[in-house]
This record gives structure tokens, sequence and C-alpha cells, in this order.
């Protein structure tokens, strides 16, 4: 399992830790580790997999991201090591895309919809700790 190192931790944040990364294999937790150690890696990530077949500048990019361009530069540098983008050289403008390989995309895929998954739970996980369930809106009536 990978872990991550952050000031202040306790028990609980290793045991949350835990349980989130249990839903992801080896190779998926690995590329988790790596793309959220790249600044917007996450966000990046996500846009990639929604535009796969999509060529983008890295200006078009940082512009949908709202990032810096030397942010989002930088960040589909790292991608590109990780083998997750692919630069094209178009008459002098370089384009980005998603890699063409199913199995990179899988993975890529794979991860977003566990974080979709993850982030769905906790949003509700809050609305129960805060009593705004609908349960306790009916309670509330």
């Amino acid at each position: 399992m990978v872990t991550f190192t952050v000031a202040g931790r306790d028990a609980d944040d290793t045991l949350l830790e835990g349980v989130l990364l249990a839903g992801l294999d080896e190779h998926a937790q690995a590329l988790f580790a790596q793309v959220m150690a790249i600044e917007c890696g996450s966000v990046l990530l996500r846009f990639l997999d929604a535009a796969a077949d999509s060529m983008s500048t890295t200006d078009g990019i940082a512009f949908r991201l709202n990032q810096p361009d030397p942010v989002v530069e930088g960040a589909l540098n790292a991608f590109e090591k990780l083998g997750l983008v692919r630069r094209m050289n178009l008459d002098g403008l370089i384009f980005w895309r998603m890699v063409t390989d199913s199995e990179t995309r899988r993975l890529a895929r794979n991860l977003v919809t566990w974080q979709n998954r993850w982030l769905a739970r906790l949003m509700r996980a809050e609305q129960f700790i805060n009593g705004r369930t609908l349960l306790g809106n009916l309670r509330a009536q």
C-alpha cells in the first residue's frame, strides 16, 4: 500500500488512508501517488480522462483548469514521463493528448472513477455528520 507523509497525522488518518486506498490495485495506487505529487495533477488527470480523444495546447488546458500556464506545462511534462500523455508538434504548435494505449487509459479511468465514488461518499458522510441527510430532514419536520 502507498503511504503519504503528512505532518500531524494520527492513527485515524492512517486508518482512513488505508480504507480509501483499499479499492485500488497496486498499479492504481502507484499512479495515484505519482499524480498527487504533481501540482494540479489530480485536476489534470480528470480533464484528460474527460477529453481523452481531444488534442489541446498547454494554454488551452491551463485556461480550462484555471491554472497558470507554467504549472500546467510542468504537470504535462511530468505526465509525459509517466506515459499518460503524448506531445505533438504541429507546425510549431505543441498539442497534448492522452495516450491511446488502452491499458493506460483504463488505469486512468479507474482512478478517476475511484475518486468520484469516494468524493460522493465523503459528501454523504459530511451531510450525515451535520444532520443534513434525508432521514435527518424528515425528523426535523
